[in-house]
């Protein structure tokens, strides 16, 4: 049940990101560590801003302020299961940055349950205080921010939430980098590129279902605890037609549905490392007192009057041709005879899933439009 719920969070979220940056470019997101960090800013609040945001996650705390042994109540171990299965395959990270006294009991109980940390911001010193910033950040992700938080600076009455995940997918069959060559893909905006397209030959599980506007190529990862999904909408639909008909909770529908084929697989490589303000997208959804000082209640977590001026994702996404099978047994060939193998060739903008076998559980979900920007 919970990971249904947060994989129809995590859809809602995406879809209305993407509209808020024009339903273009590049873009990744990840569901579970933003419901983990929507969750611990639900759990400073009280009046009107807790019971909004309550019914948005659909999520009560209140649990958490009354037992004795917090590791011990339901509402604990849904949260703590979750974060260790974000940080299982994203390496996420989170917390917040501010000027004010924070109590020490919302402290304890955010560190416990969802491994959120806060971080003093020197507002005397605002170089200084920028510098440790990018530096916290820049060690979550493994690769300097440099200007990418100028925008996240908190002032005395201002909060500045961070939560960032760093991805990058081995796969069961690695591709072989001999066989990654330049060849045409064409971008969101009609524009005919030339990428690094990888490539590889294999037995994968394609769901190709008339009816529906596009197919999916799924494959696991070198652990077999995790499926990617490659959803590429046909070519009469864009990206944005898709998002608004996939059902994310419909992928073990599509999964059994789908046979195992022989195919050959061209899939461009690419990185996504970005930063996304979720301000705009939840104010979009309804979430507006969090965000506003004259009724935002953050009375469980200081005694200041305090807003939330920022709620800054950094995400790095990595998909090449690097995986850690190092021997050619095992990587994937092109050279092999077949005599009409099903061709999925990524040549277009498409959806990358990472999700778990269990529960279905999305980790990872990402709109490439453009291969070669990150």
């Amino acid at each position: 049940m919970i990971f249904n719920q947060v994989n129809n969070f995590g859809l809602q979220i995406f879809k209305q990101l993407y509209v808020s940056q024009n339903a273009t470019g590049n873009m990744a997101f990840d569901g579970i560590s933003f419901y983990i960090l929507m969750g611990a800013i639900n759990l400073g609040l009280q009046g009107r801003s807790n019971e909004q945001l309550s019914h948005f996650l659909n999520e009560d705390l209140d649990e958490l302020y009354n037992i004795i042994d917090i590791k011990h109540s339901r509402t604990a171990r849904k949260f703590i299961n979750l974060r260790f299965r974000a940080q299982e395959v994203s390496n996420s990270n989170a917390g917040f940055f501010s000027s004010c006294y924070i109590y020490k009991n919302y402290s304890r109980i955010a560190r416990i349950v969802f491994d959120h940390f806060e971080f003093q911001f020197n507002i005397s010193d605002p170089k200084k205080s920028t510098r440790s910033m990018n530096e916290w950040v820049s060690g979550w992700v493994h690769e300097p921010v440099r200007d990418m938080l100028q925008d996240s600076i908190p002032s005395d009455n201002r909060l500045v939430f961070i939560y960032t995940f760093n991805f990058h997918l081995d796969w069961i069959m690695s591709f072989d980098p001999r066989f990654t060559k330049q060849d045409i893909f064409v971008d969101d905006k009609n524009r005919v590129l030339l990428v690094p397209m990888m490539n590889k030959i294999g037995r994968y599980r394609i769901f190709d279902s008339t009816g529906y506007g596009y197919t999916i190529l799924f494959q696991p990862s070198n652990d077999r605890k995790f499926y990617s999904a490659i959803v590429l909408p046909r070519e009469e639909y864009s990206v944005n037609d898709v998002l608004n008909i996939f059902k994310i909770d419909q992928l073990q529908y599509y999964y059994r549905n789908s046979s195992v084929q022989y195919v050959h697989l061209k899939l461009p490589k690419f990185k996504i490392f970005a930063t996304q303000d979720l301000v705009n997208t939840l104010k979009n959804l309804g979430i507006t007192y969090i965000f506003d000082q004259n009724y935002s209640d953050f009375g469980r977590m200081t005694n200041h009057s305090v807003f939330i001026g920022n709620i800054t994702q950094v995400s790095k996404v990595i998909i090449d041709d690097l995986g850690d099978v190092v021997t050619y047994t095992r990587k994937a060939r092109i050279d092999e005879y077949v005599s009409s193998p099903y061709l999925f060739y990524v040549t277009r903008p498409f959806f990358f899933f990472v999700y778990s076998i269990e529960g279905y559980l999305v980790r990872i979900s990402a709109i490439v439009t453009n291969p070669n920007t990150f």
